[in-house]
C-alpha cells in the first residue's frame, strides 16, 4: 500500500472531493445505514432518549479493513459521533430526520486509510480558509495509516511513511495565504491568533508528526530521524531543528 504513495500525490493535486468520493464507490457500495435508523431517530426523542446509537453491521467489506467515509463530512465534522451528532442536530425541528439523511448508504463509501486521509485533506481545500472541517479527521487518521502499513523493524515502510507525511503537509503547504483566520473555539484555544489559517494547519500536522514517529519509549525512531535527515525534512516534518 505505501509503495504506491506517488499516486497519491496526483489524486490530490487533481480530484475534486465530491469526483474522489465517487471514484471510491468502486470498492463496493455500502448496503446499509452507519446508524440504525430507529435507534437514530430514537436517540432524539426525549421520552427515549439514549447515550448511544445502535451501528449497523456493514460486514461486507469492513471485514477486509476498510474504513467507512461519511460523505456530509464536508457539512459537519465527525458524523460517526453521537456527541458530534447531537450538537449537529439536537436543535432541528420535530419533523426533521435529525440528519440521518448523513447516515444513509448512498453517502457513505468505503476506502483504505490512505484514502481516507486523502478525503478528509481535500475536505480542507475546498473548504479553506475555514479550518473546522476535516482537518482533526485527517490527524486522527495519520497513527491509524502507520500502524497498519509500517513494520518496525523494516527500513523501507518508513521511508514510505515519511514520503506520505511529506506529500500530506506539500499539500497543505500548497493552500493559499489567507489574512483571515477562520479558526473554532478550540483551535482558538490552541493556537495563537496571529497565525494564518496555513500557518495553524502546519503548526498541527508538525506537532502530530512529532508524536507519531515516536518510538515506544517516547522518543523520535532513530530510523525515522536518520531518514529525515537523509531526505532534509527533519525540520519541515517535525517543526524543530535537529537536535
Amino acid at each position: 500500500m505505501l509503495s504506491s504513495v506517488s499516486i497519491y500525490k496526483n489524486v490530490l493535486d487533481k480530484c475534486s472531493y465530491e469526483d474522489y468520493f465517487k471514484k471510491l464507490k468502486a470498492h463496493g457500495n455500502v448496503k446499509k445505514s452507519y446508524f440504525h435508523p430507529i435507534s437514530y431517530k430514537n436517540h432524539f426523542l426525549d421520552n427515549y432518549r439514549t447515550n448511544n446509537i445502535v451501528r449497523e453491521r456493514n460486514f461486507e467489506n469492513r471485514q477486509k479493513g476498510w474504513d467507512i467515509h461519511h460523505k456530509g463530512e464536508n457539512e459537519y465534522p465527525n458524523l460517526n459521533s453521537v456527541n458530534a451528532i447531537d450538537g449537529a442536530f439536537e436543535d432541528c425541528p420535530k419533523e426533521s430526520d435529525y440528519g440521518f439523511k448523513y447516515q444513509k448508504p448512498k453517502n457513505l463509501v468505503y476506502c483504505n486509510l490512505i484514502e481516507h486521509a486523502i478525503l478528509h485533506l481535500l475536505i480542507v481545500k475546498e473548504n479553506y480558509p475555514r479550518i473546522d472541517l476535516g482537518f482533526d479527521g485527517y490527524l486522527g487518521i495519520k497513527g491509524r495509516i502507520r500502524d497498519k502499513y509500517v513494520d518496525p523493524s523494516d527500513l523501507d515502510t518508513k521511508e514510505e511513511f515519511i514520503k506520505l507525511l511529506s506529500i500530506f503537509y506539500d499539500f497543505i503547504e500548497s493552500l493559499g495565504n489567507s489574512p483571515e483566520n477562520n479558526l473554532s473555539k478550540q483551535d482558538k484555544k490552541s493556537t495563537s491568533s496571529k497565525l494564518t489559517p496555513k500557518e495553524t494547519l502546519l503548526k498541527r500536522d508538525r506537532k502530530n508528526n512529532r508524536t507519531i514517529l515516536k518510538d515506544e519509549n517516547g522518543k523520535l525512531d532513530k530510523d525515522y530521524k536518520e531518514i529525515l535527515i537523509k531526505t532534509n525534512k527533519y525540520e519541515t516534518l517535525l517543526g524543530k531543528k535537529l537536535d
